[in-house]
């Protein structure tokens, strides 16, 4: 219970650093004065592209991204079985097991960015 509280904090940590949505980014211009912009986390104004193809390829890539944190504390997480099963065998098939699931699932999700990366251009392609 203790390991899946620890895990589910670690996840949910990750999360909030990896999905931001609204920053706050000051700029001093070369005259010396601060200009504050609001921005989506990169250099684009908060309401500049908002058409459904930008809103969809935006989702799609939070919750792929979100994914990939999913793997990467999935597979640091069977690292530390393996590391900690002091020759187990059964602790090292299950630290295993974890691991190779992990990776499938992340040829899984690739799969699904490549696919969903290729619908979203065709439409912005198509809509523009």
């Amino acid at each position: 219970m203790q390991t899946r509280l620890i895990l589910f904090s670690l996840l949910l940590v990750l999360t909030v650093f990896v999905v931001r949505p609204t920053t706050t980014h000051a700029k001093v211009n070369p005259l010396g004065t601060l200009n504050t912009t609001v921005t989506n986390g990169s250099d684009a104004s908060y309401n500049a592209g908002t058409n459904i193809q930008s809103l969809v390829g935006t989702v799609i890539s939070t919750f792929l991204s979100i994914l990939g944190v999913i793997f990467l504390v999935l597979t640091v997480y069977g690292g530390y079985l393996w590391m900690t099963a002091q020759g187990a065998e059964e602790e090292v098939t299950k630290a295993k097991k974890l691991i190779t699931q992990a990776v499938i699932g992340l040829a899984i999700v690739m799969g699904a960015y490549a696919i969903s990366y290729f619908v979203t251009s065709a439409l912005e392609t198509a809509g523009g």
